[in-house]
């Protein structure tokens, strides 16, 4: 139901998150930020054809997605402390569900406060813009922009904030919940539609809390956090750069497989480098590679495995992939 998608706060790594934010967001907020985007370039039209100097509709957008660009690299930060954070405490991944339905049931609480119905009403009246909100000159064009993609945040930023709980770039949930958006701000009973969406964010919030189990593998993964199946098989979870890392472990032969998929997209990453260095008492002096894995029908997509035989210990793994690191801990039984 849900997929990882950690934050990373590196320059490069912001960067790169903030152009998969952008693309995500033009494709989640287009139906509702059209109406008020229409309605500029027409003004724009106007003043056309009665010889005066025009914007570019660009100015508008690009303040709009500035906004919103500046947001989502601020998530990805906080995201990446919450996540640091949740990798030093004893509770581990088992407090993940607890804080993903927090998060979930503040978003729920927020669709009822004030100042998420002066936003929205904010926004489904695009002349209040263009009546009381008009600048000259691309850089109010620009200005104009931004004051609209910040009542839009506060309009719609819960509802994101599910969205990292649940998983970026997954599919459904985008569609979802940008019909959700988009019905608050253009339905006639958009008003109505947010204190049900507030109701359904609680609702999904206590239940997640109350049954942590029926929702695996949250948005929210705390990184570096080792888990034990009842087959023995140990995982450990990283991210290095724009790629998720999945470690497992199978005693006692020492069998490692590592699934590589890309932080934004979710899809695997084939044909990379991978190399392995391990730390602890009677591991390797230098790095092992890592090949890709094979099946019955070929390479297995994303899939890269060795066998290393190691006494029984703790061990510190260090990914090397495509000039980035991580480091992971095993625990060999």
């Amino acid at each position: 139901m849900m997929d990882a998608m950690p934050g990373q706060a590196t320059l490069v790594d912001a960067a790169s998150f903030a152009g998969m934010w952008l693309v995500m967001m033009a494709a989640m907020m287009l139906p509702s930020v059209t109406p008020v985007v229409l309605l500029f370039r027409t003004m724009q039209r106007g003043r056309a054809a009665r010889g005066s100097p025009t914007i570019p509709t660009s100015a508008f957008v690009g303040g709009y997605l500035v906004v919103w660009a500046l947001a989502g690299i601020g998530a990805d930060l906080a995201y990446v402390l919450a996540q640091a954070a949740g990798s030093h405490t004893r509770a581990g991944s088992g407090a993940v569900p607890y804080l993903g339905a927090g998060i979930i049931v503040l978003a729920g609480l927020y669709q009822f406060s004030p100042l998420k119905h002066r936003c929205l009403a904010h926004c489904r009246s695009p002349f209040h813009l263009i009546l009381h909100g008009w600048r000259d000159g691309r850089l109010g064009a620009l200005r104009m922009g931004a004051s609209h993609g910040l009542s839009c945040l506060g309009c719609c930023w819960g509802i994101m904030a599910v969205l990292f709980v649940v998983g970026l770039m997954n599919l459904g949930w985008m569609a979802a919940l940008s019909i959700l958006i988009a019905g608050e701000k253009l339905a006639p009973w958009g008003l109505v539609m947010s204190r049900l969406v507030g109701i359904l964010f609680i609702g999904l919030g206590m239940l997640m809390g109350a049954q942590p189990r029926l929702f695996p593998a949250s948005g929210l993964q705390p990184v570096g956090t080792m888990a034990a199946s009842a087959s023995g098989v140990h995982t450990s979870t990283a991210t290095a750069g724009p790629y998720l890392l999945t470690l497992a472990v199978r005693p006692p032969r020492g069998s490692f497989s590592l699934a590589v998929r890309d932080r934004g997209m979710g899809m695997a990453v084939i044909g990379a480098h991978v190399t392995m260095r391990i730390t602890g008492m009677g591991a390797p002096k230098g790095p092992v590679v890592l090949p890709a894995l094979s099946g019955r029908n070929g390479k297995i997509p994303g899939m890269y495995g060795a066998i290393v035989r190691l006494m029984p210990g703790v061990y510190a793994v260090t990914i090397d992939l495509k000039g980035r690191a991580a480091t992971m801990r095993i625990r060999i039984p």
